[in-house]
């Protein structure tokens, strides 16, 4: 994800998807995630969810205090704190049960220049009630909009989306460049960037 707008933009308009040029309309998603579910990449949290996937399918966090929790119940949170363990040593144990089956927001760390460019940011995703059933609250990252424009269309499983109209893609494209949205400034490392030198000669030389 990106919380820079125009960036959406551009990847919902990118001409040169892989299903040929203006094939078909973009979509920009729209999240609005609230504050306390932004982390940082060194966030407990974020730390307790990613190890999730190390766990086996029948995984379940039990919801009963720690003092009435049954044998497999403590031995299965056990299994989770040791994996925390050797990631973080110094970590407590106190779990959020509420954060087991939360979505979060995470901020990378700021040490890739592509990621940089494009404002870039993750989705992690917690658990249902067991290990293999997604995080219910995938409803609240969307944000509602005003849909008497025709822009935008309202999804059921996607909340709502702004459509990006294909025939409209090339000159949207272009009006970003002037903003300094471009492939060159998006993906900074030396090949993309000399690519993009490469068609813009190309298509000065046809005009």
């Amino acid at each position: 994800i990106t919380s820079n707008p125009l960036v959406a933009l551009y990847f919902a308009s990118n001409a040169h998807s892989g299903r040929g040029k203006d094939s078909a309309d973009g979509e920009v998603i729209i999240y609005e995630i609230k504050d306390e579910n932004i982390k940082f990449h060194g966030s407990d949290t974020v730390t307790v969810i990613s190890n999730l996937a190390r766990m086996d399918e029948q995984f379940a966090y039990p919801n009963t205090e720690k003092e009435k929790r049954t044998e497999e119940e403590s031995k299965m949170v056990g299994k989770l704190l040791h994996s925390i363990y050797a990631e973080k040593p110094y970590f407590k144990d106190v779990i959020v049960p509420k954060h087991i089956s939360s979505i979060q927001a995470v901020k990378p760390k700021l040490d890739n220049p592509r990621v940089l460019r494009q404002s870039g940011a993750f989705l992690i995703f917690g658990m249902g009630d067991r290990k293999v059933t997604p995080s219910q609250e995938i409803s609240d990252l969307y944000k509602g909009v005003d849909v008497s424009s025709s822009y935008f269309t309202h999804t059921q499983d996607r909340g709502y989306v702004l459509k990006i109209n294909a025939e409209e893609k090339t000159k949207i494209i272009q009006s970003l460049e002037g903003l300094g949205i471009s492939k060159a400034t998006l993906f900074p490392e030396i090949d993309d960037v000399a690519q993009h030198i490469k068609s813009q000669t190309a298509d000065y030389l046809k005009d």
